[in-house]
């Protein structure tokens, strides 16, 4: 009988230490699996972070380009408005240049026109009785009544 209680304690201590066993390899398979997991999350999150901060990145090289491409467009602008002042300024000036210069001949023309009026004012005045003199220039003299 000891012989076979022996053998019963062998065999359920055998049992046991198989079932301990058992479960020692499942926690560790479960430990295994558990780092697993977390190293892909990890991962996932790392390349998450990479494609945000890639994308943020193309999105702040996007507005650099257009905000430089916006500045040379108002360059091209600016200069095109300053090119057009000038022309404007300069027909302008030549405007004026010419307006000067038609003044200028008026001005010529109506003192040739005077002195011409004021030569033959005084020829007038030579022949003429002195009646007509004293009249205004606007009025011409009237017949005398009878």
């Amino acid at each position: 009988m000891t012989v076979l209680k022996e053998r019963i304690n062998k065999r359920y201590n055998s049992a046991r230490l198989s079932l301990v066993n058992q479960r020692l390899m499942m926690q560790q398979h479960q430990a295994a699996v558990a780092a697993i997991e977390v190293e892909k999350s990890q991962r996932t999150l790392f390349w998450l972070v990479i494609a945000g901060l890639t994308m943020l990145a193309g999105l702040f090289l996007r507005l650099y380009y257009l905000s430089s491409l916006r500045r040379r467009q108002e360059r091209v602008i600016e200069a095109d408005n300053e090119k057009s002042l000038r022309l404007e300024k300069q027909l302008i000036e030549e405007e004026l240049d010419r307006a000067k210069g038609g003044l200028a001949e008026f001005m010529d023309n109506l003192s040739q026109k005077q002195s011409l009026i004021d030569t033959v004012t005084a020829q007038l005045a030579e022949r003429s009785p002195p009646s007509l003199l004293l009249l205004p220039p606007n009025q011409t003299p009237r017949p005398a009544r009878i």
